[in-house]
């Protein structure tokens, strides 16, 4: 069994949500932590709420009461009501938490929680009956869980005693020295690859990815199992030359297998309860479903095996 010095116990990561139950997120039955952080900002981002590193109050739901409530009693005056969504000023917002006690409908919430290493263990063992069952185990999610490899490697260390499955996913923008303390302790790493043009992918995320398409190649030489995740998200991704382009990425290293990732909506009224631009507003996922399909068959073509989701 690990032991957790004093320094282990105190520190603390914030997560915004531990989904249990997920069947897409690598082999079996898994628990999902997402944890909070991202160096990217993907214009389609399903969790924009994972971006800051930092706890942030948010309305959680589409449906209001437009009481205001929370907006009187607001210390700060950090929030405001604007097309029938209240908004938060994080730069005036001190997350005291008198808008999430006053709302009748429990619509504000204060989305990040802190967790030690004992902590977030005792609440990922909760579910070990059915990772046994099912060959499942735990992902580590975002958010960009590798800003966080320091405490990852302590609490992975401290699953590992348990015999769990250990699976991350990854945009792969990280700092491999610092990461290949960790990589050892992972069964399976599911690795986003989204953009093959460097300057498109910086102008449309905010980073190069010369540093990703390293890192990927580094993991790969590692023999640790890479399963690659691409988004088909229409306007970004999903032209032929950049298909071809992840198709030759992974023949030049030998990887055989892929997720797609058809765009959704799910996350789209997120945006607008952050008070974020949604760039992509308007497109209806149907449209996007002829063009994951001819996207598999492109994957097929050159012998890759292919799953639709994660």
């Amino acid at each position: 069994m690990i032991s957790l010095t004093d320094k282990d116990h105190s520190k603390k990561v914030i997560l915004s949500n531990i989904q249990r139950f997920s069947t897409h997120d690598g082999p079996g039955i898994r628990t999902v932590a997402f944890f909070k952080g991202c160096p990217l900002r993907c214009p389609w981002c399903c969790n924009p709420e994972t971006q800051n590193k930092s706890k942030i109050v948010m309305q959680t739901k589409i449906e209001c009461l437009k009481c205001r409530k929370c907006i009187y009693v607001c210390p700060k005056d950090a929030l405001r009501k604007q097309n029938n969504v209240i908004l938060v000023d994080s730069h005036n917002c001190d997350l005291c938490g008198k808008c999430v006690e006053i709302c009748p409908t429990a619509n504000i919430q204060i989305i990040g929680k802190e967790y030690t290493v004992k902590e977030l263990t005792d609440e990922l063992l909760k579910d070990k009956v059915f990772y046994d069952r099912t060959a499942g185990g735990v992902t580590f999610s975002g958010g960009e869980p590798t800003l966080h490899t320091d405490y990852l490697i302590k609490l992975s260390k401290v699953l590992k005693t348990y015999g769990l499955h250990i699976a991350m996913e990854t945009c792969g923008y990280f700092n491999y020295p610092t990461f290949m303390e960790l990589l050892p302790l992972l069964d399976l790493i599911l690795f986003d690859l989204k953009i093959i043009d460097n300057n498109l992918h910086e102008r449309n995320t905010g980073k190069p990815n010369d540093i990703i398409f390293s890192n990927l190649k580094n993991i790969v030489n590692s023999n640790k199992k890479v399963i690659i995740r691409f988004p088909v998200i229409p306007g970004y991704t999903d032209n032929i030359e950049n298909i071809n382009g992840i198709i030759d990425t992974m023949q030049d290293i030998g990887l055989k297998r892929i997720d797609i990732i058809p765009y959704h909506r799910f996350s789209e009224g997120k945006y607008e309860r952050l008070g974020i631009h949604y760039a992509l507003k308007g497109i209806i996922p149907s449209v996007v479903n002829d063009k994951v399909k001819h996207t598999k068959k492109y994957f097929e073509k050159a012998d890759i095996i292919v799953r639709i989701g994660g």
